[in-house]
Parts: structure tokens; C-alpha cells; sequence
């Protein structure tokens, strides 16, 4: 799973037109923390990953499954059957 969350988030901000500034100020967090994550230097924490995943509206599971395509129709419609949106 090495090198995948980073790039997931990076892909989310990017798609959401968030700079990394705007997204460290949401999840109360330096914009040098959101290049770490985003270069895979390091991870957030549990709770920032949540955040993330609510934020962004994909799973958690979605959010860390590589495997997973967090832009298909198919993942954003499973989710909102599972929330029952």
C-alpha cells in the first residue's frame, strides 16, 4: 500500500480545486503536513484519514484500498447505499 494513500489524497484535493493550503486549514494541520502525506514522507493519523474520508465522501475503505477507484460511479454509488444518501 506503500506510495497509494498519497496519491489519493493529492488526486481528491486536486479534483476537489483545493490547494494544499485550503486543505491543511479544513483538517487543522500545516501545509507542509499535507505534502508529506501527498509524497507518501509521511501519513495522517487515523482521525485525519476519517476526516478525509467524510470530507471527500468515499469510504475509508475506499479511501486505503488501492485496488479501489475512488472516481468510478460504481464506488460513489456504493457508498451512498451504504449511508442510505
Amino acid at each position: 500500500m506503500k506510495g497509494c494513500i498519497g496519491k489519493r489524497i493529492k488526486d481528491l484535493r486536486k479534483k476537489n480545486q483545493m490547494t494544499q493550503e485550503q486543505l491543511a486549514e479544513k483538517l487543522q494541520v500545516s501545509r507542509q503536513s499535507i505534502s508529506k502525506w501527498e509524497s507518501d514522507a509521511t501519513r495522517p493519523d487515523l482521525g485525519k484519514l476519517k476526516f478525509l474520508a467524510e470530507f471527500y465522501h468515499v469510504s475509508l475503505d475506499a479511501l486505503l484500498d488501492e485496488n479501489v477507484d475512488i472516481f468510478a460511479d460504481k464506488t460513489i454509488s456504493a457508498l451512498n447505499e451504504n449511508t442510505g444518501t
